[in-house]
């Protein structure tokens, strides 16, 4: 049996970071994600 239930939703996921000249620094763009009841997930970084 399927579920399709969302329990988790992100998206367009940004990070920057202030680069040592001024300038930002993007090192997540626009990322999404979603997780169903039933998944599990684990982020590392």
């Amino acid at each position: 049996m399927t579920n399709n239930k969302v329990v988790l939703s992100a998206k367009d996921i940004r990070k920057s970071f202030k680069a040592p000249d001024g300038s930002s620094l993007e090192v997540i763009k626009g990322s999404s994600l979603e997780l169903f009841e039933g998944e599990s997930v684990s982020l590392r970084g």
